[in-house]
């Protein structure tokens, strides 16, 4: 959202209050076709808001995401960048890497565990293009992140070490357990 905003704020009159919205809500599914009229009900819509944000604006656009029955939380768009590269951006590069090393004559024995892991991979090249190079910086950061509890797990695997990898897989189950996705 930083890019974005820099650009409103570059590109339009100052008579235009932009309000940047990032709904947490899609598909892998791209068209009209696939149009989902329950697609933000219950979903959480994140609104960027900086120091110079028309109040007003923001208040309208506020109550619209939650006509659309989306829960609206007003956040900076730095914050923003930084949330979404760990929660939607970095799931669906590792998604994309997932699909692309498994061997294609081994994907004919997939099932539903690959099936959901790999669901988002289906998602539009092209726009998926533009998020990771718009987020960047806070997407590598994500990836380093993830890089390392890899190379965890790897080191556990290498080493037999049974009571670390139990561990990690404990830690990662307690925590998906507690979590309402």
């Amino acid at each position: 959202k930083q890019e974005i905003v820099a650009m409103a704020r570059r590109v339009l009159p100052p008579a235009v209050h932009f309000v940047g919205t990032h709904p947490m809500a899609g598909s892998e599914k791209a068209g009209a076709r696939f149009a989902d009229p329950e697609l933000f009900a219950r979903t959480l819509c994140f609104i960027a808001k900086t120091a110079s944000t028309d109040a007003a604006a923001l208040k309208r656009v506020k109550k619209l995401w939650e006509t659309f029955g989306a829960k609206a939380v007003v956040i900076a768009p730095a914050e923003h960048d930084r949330i979404v590269a760990e929660v939607s951006h970095l799931p669906h590069l590792v998604s994309v890497a997932l699909m692309d090393s498994v061997r294609g004559d081994f994907l004919r024995f997939g099932a539903s565990g690959l099936r959901d892991m790999t669901r988002i991979a289906a998602g539009e090249p092209a726009m998926w293009l533009d998020i990771s190079l718009s987020n960047k910086a806070a997407l590598l950061k994500a990836l380093e992140g993830f890089e390392k509890r890899v190379s965890r797990i790897k080191r556990c695997l290498r080493q037999d070490n049974a009571v670390e990898l139990m561990r990690i897989l404990e830690k990662a189950k307690q925590k998906r357990d507690t979590t309402r996705l």
